[in-house]
């Protein structure tokens, strides 16, 4: 048999795991939204303070990985 069209893979595995997509989502949002609202020079101490000021970005993360890895459907 053939290779399979990769958008034709890229939908089935959607299709069937809808919720390790949606978790995806928000961790690539929480991950991407702390960084552009942080920046690219910031240290450690900067990231504590954005993290403690704004928690709801470093929960979407931790709660996106938490499905991602252990919800199976």
């Amino acid at each position: 048999m053939g290779r399979p069209n990769p958008l034709s893979w890229l939908g089935e595995r959607v299709w069937n795991y809808p919720l390790r997509l949606s978790g995806g989502v928000a961790t690539i949002g929480g991950l991407g939204m702390t960084a552009l609202s942080v920046g690219p020079n910031a240290g450690l101490d900067e990231l504590l303070s954005f993290i403690s000021t704004r928690p709801a970005y470093a929960a979407a993360v931790i709660c996106g990985l938490a499905v991602v890895l252990f919800v199976d459907g």
